[in-house]
């Protein structure tokens, strides 16, 4: 922080409760970095940030049914993680990024063991914070590879695959606590390209993932 000020600050209370415990697992790693794991109330920051000489800090809202944020340079080169938190009723992601120079950074999302490259590009700027509380940085896929009708559902549901592309596809039920609930295995056709499921569990809220070719895709489906 800089000022010509004297004040006083107080750290917010949900974030010192987010940073009271954490819970030690293997967590989800790329290119031999720990990025989080869903369990975690609390990530590793890799050590090698510790070089880095600035820092700046983005409030964050991931799609939907994603829990998992971290930000690459161009090279590939891991620049910051985090994983959402539950503030005033919003999932939203706490995040500090490290760099010692201007680059454009990419903004990848992730679900377990999945993780998914966006078109989210932010511009690395020493000391400056982006986003807020009320008004955080939105990440948003540009257009929908599938949909899910009807979503809240009551006895199955339809997945709509949209494209070309035809092959096989993994769609696995997860519950929000990450159990997985039910995987099956169908394939897409140019003659047949919805999928419909059939799904027994009690009424709440799941996270929805299809495994498409190179693709993952999450989203959050509700049984009422």
């Amino acid at each position: 922080m800089k000022t010509n000020i004297p004040q006083t600050f107080s750290y917010p209370e949900y974030l010192n409760r987010f940073n009271a415990s954490t819970i030690s697992s293997k967590g989800l790693f790329k290119d031999d970095v720990r990025i989080s794991n869903l369990k975690d109330k609390k990530t590793t920051v890799p050590k090698d940030f510790a070089n880095f000489a600035s820092t700046m800090s983005a409030i964050v809202k991931l799609p939907g049914g994603y829990q998992d944020l971290a930000f690459y340079n161009e090279s590939g080169q891991l620049r910051g993680i985090s994983k959402t938190q539950n503030v005033q009723g919003e999932e939203l992601a706490f995040i500090t990024i490290f760099g010692n120079m201007s680059e454009n950074l990419i903004a990848h999302v992730g679900f377990g063991s999945g993780s998914k490259v966006t078109n989210k590009i932010i511009s690395f700027t020493p000391d400056a914070i982006l986003g807020s509380i009320s008004k955080p940085i939105i990440i948003e896929f540009p257009e929908d590879e599938i949909s899910v009708f009807p979503n809240p559902f009551d006895k199955d549901f339809e997945i709509i695959f949209k494209g070309s592309d035809v092959g096989e596809a993994t769609i696995t039920v997860y519950s929000m606590f990450q159990q997985k609930i039910s995987e099956s295995t169908f394939k897409v056709m140019d003659e047949d390209r919805s999928v419909k499921i059939q799904a027994d569990v009690l009424p709440g809220v799941y996270i929805l993932q299809v495994q498409f070719g190179d693709k993952k895709i999450t989203k959050k489906i509700i049984k009422n």
